[in-house]
């Protein structure tokens, strides 16, 4: 009988692994369904499965958006006080960015603004009265900021301030620029969504045979990583090939 469970416990373990890896669920899931098995499996299926078994009963067939619930941050109110009551650096910076994502931008404007008087190099303010200028269709002063925070920290939230400039230099109709940008990021991290993001632009700008070169190096970069890497670049990888397969054939 105890081998029987056991053999059940391994059999649902399996189960929730294959789940996890077609919906491409975070990393530590695999750990806790190998290493704490079978717990780890039950642990999955309470938090992840079985909210969308609920989710899809109720609605028919419909699968959720989100099959897990998303932990929310902090509500702008409960920001707004914990300023009022420490007023720093970092609490007003939050409270900034919630106010951007929250679409209030001069509000949010209003704080990154009073941040960079107190301190202008602190490349969080600078990113964010970038952030504001562009959703404020300010592109050519959005510039300014971005080519600044890259300058403080050319690793500054993952490499997100060069792809920013670059789409500011397009916006200001400065295509060389935005494509010179995006080829020191691709020498800098020489990602798949990177290079897919330069061989688009140079696709736009009529350049069909580098385009066509740097997707090409997209996709082997992707067929040549680890699993988990192409768990994250998959979505990338599709844009490339469809990318690549739109591309006119060159002409001999």
């Amino acid at each position: 009988m105890a081998e029987l469970l056991n053999l059940l416990g391994i059999g649902f373990s399996i189960w929730m692994f294959v789940d996890a890896l077609r919906r491409k669920a975070e990393f530590y899931w695999y750990i806790l369904i190998i290493l704490l098995m079978p717990i780890g499996g039950f642990m999955y299926f309470f938090f992840i499965k079985l909210p969308e078994l609920q989710a899809a009963s109720a609605d028919g067939n419909a699968m959720p958006a989100i099959p897990f619930p998303m932990r929310k941050g902090p509500s702008i109110r409960s920001l707004q006080a914990q300023v009022q009551e420490t007023p720093s650096q970092a609490n007003k910076l939050s409270l900034a960015w919630a106010l951007f994502e929250d679409n209030r931008v001069q509000e949010s404007s209003e704080i990154f603004s009073a941040c960079h008087q107190d301190d202008d190099d602190d490349a969080e303010c600078i990113y964010g009265l970038a952030r504001c200028l562009s959703a404020n269709g300010q592109h050519q002063e959005a510039v300014t900021f971005y080519e600044k925070v890259i300058s403080l920290d050319r690793v500054f939230r993952d490499y997100d301030p060069w792809l920013d400039l670059s789409f500011g230099y397009l916006q200001s109709d400065e295509t060389n620029k935005a494509l010179e940008v995006l080829g020191k990021l691709v020498v800098e991290a020489p990602r798949v969504k990177h290079k897919t993001i330069l061989g688009r632009c140079l696709a736009d700008a009529g350049l069909n045979d580098q385009a066509r070169t740097v997707l090409t190096e997209a996709i082997a970069d992707y067929e040549e990583s680890s699993f988990f890497l192409q768990r994250d670049n998959e979505s990338w990888v599709n844009q490339a090939k469809e990318l690549l397969a739109g591309l006119s054939p060159t002409l001999n």
